[in-house]
């Protein structure tokens, strides 16, 4: 089986390339941040029909944007021949996260609401599709892939910083729904400052991660296991 080499930048961006780049992640935050309309852990508002408006929109605008570059399924990390090494790795690390998980919710009991039948499948299906699908294609893959081509830095480093900074401000609501829900925009972001950069860091590890494997599977595989903490911690 051939497995992926990591990720390897080509160059140097133009400055217009660049602009266009901060633009594009820009036009995402703020008018197709799905997950602000989903009641995130950084804002309990909902509006779940213009959610998965934003997540058609933004997944058809990627589609296109990615064929329209002639980007292939390599490029954009969509491929599972990951080396023993990185499977080997991933699992040791989501082994731990689920112990370290576990173990935490059982020695703090549960510290948040009650969800319980039907509500607890349907958290249990968006903590295991959202995030681990929809949120790592669009930053570990597409945006990773842009930003790889777009940012002046040739630094090897630099899409998993760019795409870290944007996932942690992926996790504020967008300014349009606070506005339009009538919430003030101080209060609505006041204390969220610990889920930003918490975010953007593991936003960043998920980059290297993605570059170095060459893949997204892992990425995939450890959101996943991150995110159904969430849902094992209604079981305990």
């Amino acid at each position: 089986m051939e497995v992926q080499r990591p990720f390897e930048r080509k160059g140097l961006a133009t400055g217009r390339v660049t602009m266009m780049l901060i633009l594009e992640t820009a036009s995402i935050l703020l008018f197709l941040n799905a997950g602000s309309f989903f009641s995130t852990t950084s804002f309990r508002e909902s509006s779940p029909v213009v959610g998965l408006a934003a997540v058609a929109v933004l997944s058809t605008w990627m589609l296109w944007s990615s064929r329209s570059r002639g980007y292939s399924r390599r490029d954009l990390g969509l491929t599972t021949s990951v080396s023993k090494r990185w499977w080997l790795a991933t699992l040791a690390l989501c082994s731990c996260l689920l112990a370290l998980g576990v173990a935490s919710e059982i020695q703090q009991g549960v510290t948040g609401p009650d969800v319980r039948g039907f509500a607890l499948l349907q958290l249990a299906f968006f903590n295991l599709t959202f995030g681990p699908l929809f949120e790592e294609t669009v930053f570990r893959s597409y945006l990773f892939r842009r930003a790889g081509e777009g940012l002046p830095c040739a630094a090897p480093w630099a899409p998993s910083l760019f795409t870290g900074v944007a996932f942690g401000l992926w996790h504020l609501p967008t300014p349009l729904f606070v506005l339009y829900l009538g919430v003030d925009l101080p209060a609505a972001y006041t204390g969220l400052a610990p889920t930003v950069i918490g975010a953007a860091a593991t936003g960043v590890v998920l980059g290297e991660i993605r570059r170095r494997s060459g893949s997204l599977a892992p990425c995939i595989l450890i959101h996943a296991t991150a995110n159904g903490l969430n849902t094992i911690s209604h079981l305990i």
